[in-house]
């Protein structure tokens, strides 16, 4: 369908690959003026707050810095989203493009833009420093579409003049993202991270969870703010992750805890105690080596569901292996524990 709606003659390259191995295999080698993280945009991914369960690893640092070897001398890595009220996607997503632009020594305040209508943020990388005239360029077109500059190089020396405004803005001190582009250009990130109403920090690929927003502080908040309707504003995915963890433990208690207290022929206690600790602890192994692991393999096969199945194949796999091995070869207790740790 995309292929077909290119006008013949032009010079177009379809590539079926995924966009961060793509940026991976090709980093220092390949040059483009614009990036444009198109996966990313439309509507908030994570309006309903499940998509903070997701991991997201085209919008942590590492590869947002290798789409940045990727750029010409004057490119631009440009994403477009929805609006949230209160905002923390476009935020964040503005501190992650200066976070990355510091890493390298370069200073976001002259490289970065933003501007926005009633419905959209567009949040724009520039690799170079943004002359004059490009800064004039961007006002004069988003006042042509009636759109409101956010952030260019220069904002806190102009006039506070908005199109589009939201309930909590009209202080005289500027919209959520001019006073947060403010703090973030401005010295103050780790002051801003700590305080803003939501978790806007910087993702990486040992957390790559860009879409995660929920922090506790923010419900009393958020009650007092949206009364009866504060509980569409949070983070589903969170609460809906402690609410499964809740269940699991409960059937967990039923189904392993229950039958091994009251079943009547282990000879002791003492029994009942170490079987508990032992399949207690073979749990909590099994859960933490997977959880790991398939979260970093999803980076290198680019696929969840394949990530999930080679993962626990392997583990079990191994986990029988080891079984059998286990019955046959004898070892004192000693040595044992040296080959465990």
């Amino acid at each position: 369908m995309i292929r077909e709606s290119i006008p013949a003659g032009m010079d177009v390259t379809f590539v079926n690959a995924s966009p961060r191995l793509y940026l991976e295999a090709h980093r220092g080698t390949a040059k483009f003026d614009i990036i444009q993280i198109a996966v990313s945009e439309g509507m908030p991914a994570s309006g309903s707050g499940l998509g903070s369960l997701y991991e997201d690893y085209l919008l942590t640092r590492e590869s947002v810095s290798a789409m940045v070897d990727l750029l010409s001398l004057e490119g631009f890595i440009t994403v477009t989203r929805g609006i949230q009220t209160p905002p923390r996607d476009n935020i964040k997503m503005f501190n992650l493009f200066s976070a990355v632009l510091e890493d390298r020594g370069l200073d976001p305040g002259q490289r970065l833009l933003q501007g926005r209508n009633y419905l959209a943020v567009c949040t724009l990388l520039s690799k170079a420093p943004l002359p004059a005239p490009l800064v004039d360029s961007f006002i004069r077109e988003c006042r042509d579409i009636t759109m409101d500059p956010e952030y260019y190089p220069g904002r806190e020396e102009e006039p506070l003049q908005y199109t589009n405004t939201f309930e909590g803005e009209a202080d005289g001190k500027g919209s959520w993202f001019y006073r947060a582009a403010l703090a973030i250009t401005g010295g103050r990130r780790e002051i801003f991270e700590k305080e803003y109403l939501f978790d806007v920090t910087v993702p990486e690929d040992d957390s790559p969870y860009f879409h995660h927003f929920f922090r506790w502080k923010a419900l009393n908040t958020l009650r007092r703010s949206y009364g009866r309707f504060w509980f569409q504003q949070i983070e589903l995915g969170y609460i809906f992750l402690i609410i499964v963890l809740v269940v699991l433990v409960c059937v967990s208690f039923i189904l392993i805890l229950v039958p091994l207290v009251a079943k009547k022929n282990i000879r002791s206690p003492v029994y009942r105690k170490r079987g508990v600790v032992y399949f207690l602890c073979i749990g909590l192994a099994f859960m933490f080596l997977e959880t790991v692991y398939i979260q970093r393999f999803i980076l290198a096969l680019s696929e969840p569901v394949l990530s999930t199945s080679a993962i626990i194949t392997a583990v079990l796999c191994g986990a029988g292996v080891g079984s059998i091995f286990q019955g046959r070869v004898k070892m004192r207790t000693r040595h044992t524990l040296i080959i465990a740790f």
